[in-house]
Parts: structure tokens; sequence; C-alpha cells
């Protein structure tokens, strides 16, 4: 098959990874492609401290990142995360993880996990303090269209939401 990326558990045992980055990342021998939301002359690639996963476990485990994968000209970060980038398969699982730092991609991008196609996908005890950004600002542009909605998905813990909710509520 097509995967190629992590299989099993990896059990983090509650250390932390720091100062991830792309930075002189070179993507050669991996698996790229593109897609019709590729910029023309692009190729899109996965990037994580896991790039890709089949049927897999992350647990215990915080990631600091410095992940800029938008455009460079030649690639655009698709399915970017401090943690995982894409999983697949059967079912995928992550528990008690956090991820911090800033990530920046060109389309599903997260701070945990960027994209799942798994069958079943639960994250649980875990925390994305992450700057997040997906940079597709020129690709409806370039199209002749311009952005007028967004629609986005926020999962939030009420604790840490609080001292913000009657903003929220105004707006």
């Amino acid at each position: 098959d097509k995967t190629g990326g992590f299989r099993g558990t990896f059990e983090g045992n509650g250390h932390a990874i720091k100062n991830l980055s792309n930075e002189g990342f070179s993507i050669t021998g991996l698996i790229f492609g593109s897609n019709n939301s590729t910029p023309n002359g692009r190729s899109e690639a996965v990037y994580g401290l896991f790039g890709c996963v089949y049927n897999a476990e992350i647990l215990n485990l915080t990631v600091t990142a410095d992940i800029k994968m938008a455009d460079d000209g030649t690639f655009v970060g698709d399915s970017v995360g401090a943690i995982v980038g894409f999983a697949t398969g059967d079912s995928f699982k992550m528990d008690n993880c956090t991820s911090n730092g800033t990530v920046i991609g060109f389309d599903a991008v997260g701070g945990l996990l960027g994209r799942s196609y798994a069958k079943t996908t639960a994250i649980t005890n875990s925390t994305n303090n992450a700057n997040v950004t997906a940079d597709q600002n020129d690709v409806p542009l370039d199209a002749g269209y311009a952005i007028n909605n967004i629609d986005a998905t926020i999962v939030a813990q009420r604790p840490k939401l609080a001292p913000y909710i009657d903003r929220m509520r105004e707006r």
C-alpha cells in the first residue's frame, strides 16, 4: 500500500519534543501529489512529527513546533500538524497530547492533527496551544473568486473560554 507511515502505538511517557521545525526540510522520497485545490505548478506534502500514520495511537506526548508549509513555490503543506499530519486506516487515537508553537500550512492544518481519513478518530484529554494558520489566500483570488465566508470548527474547553464567553455571545 501507499501509506508508508507509522503504524502501531507511540508511547511518549510524558516527554516533550521541542523546536520541531521544517527549516531546511527537503522533500525526497515522500508520497506527494495534488488535487483540484492545489495551486498550479505545485505539489502537496504532509508534515508533522509523524507525517502519516496508519492504524496508530499516539499517547502522552507534548510537541512544540515551528512549522511553515504554506507555499514555497514548489510544494504546499496539505495535512499539516505539529504531532500528526495525516491519519488513515481503521482507527486513529490520540490521548493526553499537547501541541504548542506555530503551525502554518496550505490545507487541512491543525495543531494536534492536520487531517484524518481513518474510519474512527478519537482525540481525548489533549490540548492544542499552537497558533494554527491555513494559508490559501491566493487560490480563490487566482481563480477570480473573492472570499466571503469561511466555515471553521472550533473545539474548546469551557474553563479556558470562561473569560471570553460574554464577548463571544455579543458577536
